[in-house]
């Protein structure tokens, strides 16, 4: 007996729950890794009200996508409706995988970096932190090789790599020298006040003899994509 072949609609919602899952296990990976031993107990609780957080709001547009699905399967919802629903979950996932622009509130900080005064692993921290107070899009500005200011969309799989020339970085194959922007769209006040505390990125910048200047935007635009390239490992089940 032939299998029915699953609707456009189900494909969309299929890949939806794909990111979603690598979207939480990224997540994981990259506090998992983060020296948590050498953190004071405050900065350990809130990192794991972010995890907590983050898993409760991931597990929740699961399950609602998981009921989308079931309804289509039995025809309980209209064409139009589950499209319709399927469509703007699609959407988010283009703005979270970097593939379209953005727009929102957020903060804006900016790294005027001596010379060799920026080691890779303080960029990475900046990331982490942005991602553990809860931006859901950001961009890197600097530099580029023809002197002109260059960006990069911060994904799940973006990499920072500092090239054996002074104050050189590689971040996702594009060469960005300082000084650096980052821009991020999230609850201003609370990605401000994460990259704020004591012994954080901004402190962390400032004892490498770096100018920080930090601000919170009611709306800033991220117009930089994603460059889209196909896994190498991970394949959906």
């Amino acid at each position: 007996m032939m299998m029915k072949r699953p609707s456009s609609t189900q494909l969309i919602i299929g890949l939806i729950l794909a990111g979603l899952g690598f979207a939480l296990a990224t997540q994981i990976a990259s506090n998992s890794s983060a020296g948590l031993q050498t953190l004071p107990q405050s900065d350990l609780v809130r990192i794991l009200d972010d995890l907590t957080s983050k898993n409760s709001r991931l597990e929740v547009e699961r399950s609602s996508l998981i009921a989308l699905n079931s309804e289509i399967t039995r025809g309980g919802a209209s064409s139009q409706t589950a499209l319709s629903a399927a469509q703007s979950r699609a959407d988010a996932l283009e703005i979270l995988t970097g593939q379209v622009a953005a727009h929102g509130p957020g903060i804006v900080l900016k790294v005027y970096a001596p010379k060799e005064a920026i080691p890779a692993e303080q960029l990475v921290a900046v990331i982490n932190e942005l991602r553990d107070a809860g931006a859901e899009v950001v961009e890197i500005t600097g530099i580029g090789e023809g002197a002109n200011v260059v960006g990069v969309r911060v994904v799940a799989s973006t990499y920072v790599v500092r090239e054996r020339t002074p104050a050189v970085f590689r971040i996702d194959g594009v060469v960005l020298r300082p000084p650096f922007t980052f821009r991020a769209i999230g609850d201003g006040p609370t990605i401000s006040a994460a990259l704020n505390i004591a012994g954080g990125v901004t402190d962390q910048f400032r004892r490498s003899g770096s100018g920080v200047a930090l601000t919170i935007e009611q709306d800033l635009t991220i117009r930089t994509l994603a460059r889209l390239t196909s896994p190498r490992y991970a394949q959906t089940k």
